[in-house]
């Protein structure tokens, strides 16, 4: 348990926070710490911590376990609570549900998601045990690199997220092991505590998060990170009647962007597979170009000209 002291304050900890996100994120996580401690979820949100490994995402996790207690943390991830008919009921009692480095897997269905941050009573089961209903508080809390797909593409279910970016990376010397143990100490925890009731006076005041983002931004952000494939297309790619790009050119070009913006790669024979779902007019063929037969996407051109400037489009012929 942490000891209430009214004059602590937590130093290392916020010094923490600024190393791994940034500045005006940190009044975001301060009030989510304090409404974690609030049995009641006026406010329909989630949160989801993004990047890529050795920033400090699991660390900030851990952090808000050890301040919470583990034995008011239920670990079940984004997918288990959609499809495991036993994973709600460990939600029970609990002020916080964390799930680290989430999979990528599909959602499928996203009531259940919806549901539990919504503030609704639901059905939960336990093993050998009769069905029971029960109003949901435990705050729902996830990290991920490569966001899980979804199908639901309404406003009801992106305007639940709030999405943390932890762009650092910490490796060699700057990479402390020992991190937690040096700023979870008794007095921090004891300081924590008192800037967490300030961050939740202030959101229960303003009924809001300290979160600037649109629910289209955050829709655009989760779709990128989810399936780069479609965030790619939007950027980049054109439909046209009569227009083509050679395959081998445009996924190339998919590589190298995906790199640059630390994305997943998606591997090849999946990339034409998804281009193709999010550009339906496309018609995979063959073009003869500069005499050799080469594999190319029809009926799309680059939205830049820059970017087809080493592409061939005089050809000889379709098959």
């Amino acid at each position: 348990p942490v000891k209430y002291d009214p004059e602590a304050d937590c130093p290392k900890i916020k010094q923490f926070l600024r190393e791994v996100i940034d500045e005006k994120s940190i009044p975001c996580i301060q009030e989510f710490i304090g409404y974690c401690l609030y049995r009641d979820i006026p406010l329909h949100k989630a949160f989801m911590f993004l990047g890529g490994g050795k920033n400090g995402k699991s660390t900030v996790i851990n952090l808000i376990t050890t301040f919470l207690g583990r034995e008011n943390i239920a670990n079940k991830e984004l997918q288990q609570l959609n499809f495991d008919k036993f994973a709600k009921a460990k939600l029970y009692g609990k002020l916080l549900n964390a799930a680290a480095d989430i999979s990528s897997a599909a959602l499928g269905q996203t009531s259940t998601f919806k549901g539990l941050t919504g503030g609704d009573y639901t059905d939960a089961e336990k093993k050998f045990c009769d069905s029971f209903e029960f109003k949901n508080y435990a705050k729902l809390l996830f990290s991920a690199n490569t966001l899980p797909k979804t199908n639901d593409d309404s406003y009801a279910f992106y305007r639940r997220w709030i999405l943390i970016n932890f762009p650092n990376t910490f490796e060699g010397k700057k990479c402390d092991p020992h991190i937690l143990e040096r700023i979870a100490t008794p007095k921090e925890l004891s300081g924590l505590f008192n800037w967490g009731v300030e961050g939740l006076m202030r959101l229960l005041k303003r009924n809001r998060f300290s979160y600037d983002r649109s629910v289209e931004e955050i829709r655009t952000q989760y779709k990128t990170l989810s399936d780069p494939v479609f965030a790619f297309a939007q950027t980049f790619l054109n439909s046209s009647t009569t227009g083509f790009l050679v395959k081998d050119e445009v996924y190339h070009k998919f590589n190298k962007w995906c790199v640059e913006n630390d994305l997943p790669v998606t591997p090849k024979n999946m990339f034409s597979q998804d281009l193709v779902k999010n550009m339906p007019n496309i018609k995979p063929g063959r073009s003869r170009i500069g005499g050799k037969l080469t594999q190319v996407y029809n009926h799309i051109t680059w939205i830049n000209d820059e970017d087809d400037e080493n592409i061939d489009n005089k050809r000889n012929a379709y098959f």
